[in-house]
């Protein structure tokens, strides 16, 4: 017997679209089982502002998946976080529903003249900062309050007059089919902004069987969800961004970020080339005439150093070689946690290491850190951590081994290290005994090579990996000019054989 168990929130939404995708398992041949959850979102109802980390409303499920409680989880797409565990693929289902939003007003609010113009001081209920960013922009003269909960609920505090209006996805109306249900004093009116990334796309997650998946929605819904990740964003921040295929790629992109507004079309024939435009928007990274310069880090980073090149005169192309997933194992992560209070220093070794383990380990490593030294491999690590008001120790060589020893030297006698799996820095360290906190794994990015690098263009690694991956995928590109950050990442370029290699150092 083929037998699945599928989980999902209790919501009534979640239901029905967990419903249909049970009604296609059994066209199939499965015997699906519906497994309800309660995740963050549904218990915390505080405004979304107010609760660290991302994955609100996935995170519960994704961790029952992993534990083999389930085998696959239904969400609304839009709910996943852009960064997810290497052992938790998704992939977009059946056909996407429309992706706009819909005011749901008591109809005494709404000037005859204009659908859209609200009466002085209407109440619009919502606590998405990217919905509340939107109707102060073009609602005007609004009061703004924060609600949340179920569709059903929502519409009905506006019915029984709690508020005078709510914001909600056109998807959810439709598939409740409660646009039938709305009273005569209320009206429906449709918004033609551009709505949250995934938004109208129901994602499957897990080992999903292959017939299951829409496979050109799954490539639009993991670029939408690549523009968050480009910004280092989720759904605390106000990002509108859809894509749509007519005989090429669109994007429509309204967002506030880094306090910029942006509002902005591009197209594309390739979802590469529609991306690489969106980012040279957001970066505002166009430079005249400036040597082109592909950087190669993964999409979480690329702002950064797209800035840093522009500032230095070169014009930067995307084309990120590597992708960050989170790997870490419930032993590992289990383990770390039941010794934390034992480790008298902590090494992070990157970035990422940073943010994946505070999201993983939680409040009980953040008030750990205070109160224990910190040291870190590189710059870049130590500056993050400084933006998180953590003072970390840097060697003068930015490796392992030398952060371990000015550790020691220090008194460390139990550090934990923090970062990739099978990193360089693994090596480092093979001779010594050392705990470790795998947070990640590096892999080829094989879903974005680039295919219009030119002989002149110069490339630019981050990293070891990120030099490896491109080397795999470009090995044409052997005698370009290559910028590396750090001796470590020169040292393997070298060793792959390129050729016109030097170090870049940011000012």
């Amino acid at each position: 017997m083929n037998k699945i168990k599928i989980g999902t929130r209790g919501s009534r939404l979640a239901l029905y679209q967990t419903n249909l995708v049970a009604n296609e398992l059994k066209k199939l041949g499965y015997t699906p089982e519906i497994v309800t959850i309660k995740t963050t979102g549904d218990q915390d109802y505080r405004p979304f502002k107010e609760i660290s980390g991302d994955g609100f409303f996935t995170k519960e499920l994704e961790q029952k998946i992993l534990n083999g409680e389930i085998d696959i989880a239904v969400h609304s797409a839009k709910d996943l976080p852009s960064m997810v565990h290497s052992k938790l693929p998704w992939y977009a289902f059946d056909k996407r529903e429309s992706t706009r939003d819909a005011l749901i007003i008591k109809e005494s609010n709404v000037n005859s003249n204009s659908p859209l113009s609200l009466k002085p001081n209407t109440q619009v209920a919502t606590s998405s900062p990217r919905r509340r960013y939107q109707a102060n922009k073009y609602l005007k003269n609004i009061q703004l309050l924060e609600m949340r909960g179920n569709v059903p609920t929502r519409i009905q505090k506006v019915i029984d007059g709690k508020v005078h209006s709510t914001i909600l996805a056109e998807a959810g109306l439709s598939r409740l089919e409660l646009l039938n249900n709305i009273p005569s004093d209320c009206k429906v009116i449709e918004l033609n902004w551009t709505s949250a990334p995934c938004q109208g796309i129901i994602a499957v997650q897990g080992r999903v069987p292959q017939k299951l998946i829409n496979k050109k929605l799954t490539q639009i819904a993991k670029a939408e969800k690549s523009v968050l990740a480009f910004l280092g964003s989720g759904c605390q921040m106000p990002v509108g961004c859809n894509i749509e295929y007519k005989n090429g790629y669109s994007i429509h992109v309204d967002l506030k970020w880094s306090g910029k507004t942006f509002l902005f079309e591009e197209s594309s024939p390739t979802l590469a080339g529609l991306l690489n435009a969106t980012f040279e928007n957001l970066s505002e990274s166009k430079v005249p005439n400036g040597q082109k310069i592909w950087i190669t880090s993964p999409l979480q980073s690329q702002m950064k150093w797209a800035k840093i090149l522009r500032e230095a005169g070169y014009s930067p192309k995307f084309s990120p070689s590597i992708e960050i997933q989170p790997c870490f194992s419930k032993p590992n992560k289990d383990s770390i946690l039941e010794n934390l209070s034992l480790y008298d220093a902590f090494i992070f070794t990157s970035q990422f290491g940073v943010q994946i383990s505070i999201l993983e380990l939680g409040e009980k490593l953040i008030e750990k850190i205070k109160s224990t030294p910190c040291y870190c491999v590189g710059k870049n690590t130590a500056k993050f951590l400084e933006k998180l008001n953590i003072q970390p120790q840097l060697p003068k060589s930015p490796n392992g081994l030398d952060t371990l020893s000015l550790a020691i030297r220090n008194g460390a006698k139990r550090p934990l290290f923090l970062g990739a799996e099978n990193s360089n820095i693994d090596s480092e360290l093979a001779s010594h005994n050392v705990d470790k906190f795998v947070a990640y794994q590096t892999i080829e990015n094989s879903d974005w090579i680039a295919t219009n690098v030119m002989p002149e263009d110069t490339i630019f690694f981050t990293s070891p990996s990120a030099a490896k991956s491109w080397s795999n995928q470009h090995p044409e590109s052997i005698n370009n000019s290559i910028l590396c950050i750090g001796s470590t990442t020169e040292k393997a370029t070298r060793q792959l054989g390129f050729k016109n290699v030097s170090v870049f150092s940011p000012k």
